[in-house]
């Protein structure tokens, strides 16, 4: 378990999962902020937008990420 942190702010809380696709770094876990956007337990990083949410979140605890063709999978 550990904290992502990319530029100045990261999550607020663990994160218990990460998966790439393409350029972007899919982030899932115990947060309710990633930078300074809200993010329910999944958001995603990109070196050249920053942070974004995705999709509203989810609702429970992210445990695991994985992609299949380039679509993100939460567990």
């Amino acid at each position: 378990m550990f904290y992502f942190s990319t530029g100045p702010v990261g999550t607020n809380g663990p994160v218990l999962a990460l998966e790439s696709v393409g350029d972007d770094v899919y982030v899932g876990g115990v947060f309710t902020t990633a930078g300074n956007l809200s993010a329910s337990n999944l958001a995603r990083w990109n070196e050249t937008d920053g942070w974004s949410t995705v999709r509203g979140g989810a609702d429970a605890v992210v445990y695991a990420l994985g992609s299949l063709q380039n679509e993100v999978q939460v567990g």
